[in-house]
């Protein structure tokens, strides 16, 4: 057998220079592929910690009073500032690998999981803030009809956009007269 093996590399040495050549690129390029996908899962451990952070912090439906709100806006803000670096760092580090291409549509793609997580739970913070203000809101013009009703002598106006009665001590200007006909021209 080491005869034989031995007679299989001589005749690979003796192929033509330009050979030579090609195969130690393809050495070259089959040893870069591997490096690169043996670097790719290293890549992604950490992809999604502050948006799966944020979300072990704020359950859906965990967010119920006003501070919690706003404290998982303030906390979105950062998370988001986080991973769009992490983001931009990766798609760096993915131009110097030989299918950036690859690369590029695996970061995207983590990309869009952790914008999506972070996403619900911005929603679920405004809905209960957009709520709050219009209960707030409701409170508010419950309470001035109530002071409204229990002052006999005032007149509570109208919220909406339609046009109010002029009150009794108002006079309405009188109308102007309407001009003169102009005779009217016959043509022949």
């Amino acid at each position: 057998m080491n005869t034989r093996k031995a007679h299989v590399v001589s005749r690979l040495r003796r192929l033509p220079e330009p050979i030579n050549r090609l195969m130690s690129l393809f050495r070259i390029i089959a040893l870069s592929f591997i490096v690169s996908v043996m670097a790719l899962p290293a890549t992604g451990v950490n992809a999604q910690d502050a948006a799966v952070a944020l979300a072990e912090r704020f359950a859906p439906g965990s967010i119920d009073t006003t501070e919690r709100a706003n404290a998982a806006l303030d906390e979105i803000v950062a998370a988001r500032t986080e991973v769009d670096s992490f983001y931009y760092d990766q798609r760096i580090a993915c131009y110097s690998r030989f299918f950036a291409s690859a690369c590029l549509s695996d970061v995207r793609q983590r990309l869009r999981a952790a914008q999506s997580k972070i996403r619900k739970i911005e929603v679920e913070a405004n809905a209960l803030l957009r709520k709050e203000k219009a209960a707030e809101r409701d409170r508010a013009l419950a309470e001035r009809d109530n002071r409204a009703k229990q002052q006999p002598g005032s007149r509570s106006r109208p919220i909406s956009g339609t046009a109010r009665e002029p009150s009794p001590d108002v006079t309405a200007p009188a109308p102007a007269e309407a001009p003169a006909e102009a005779p009217a021209i016959s043509t022949p």
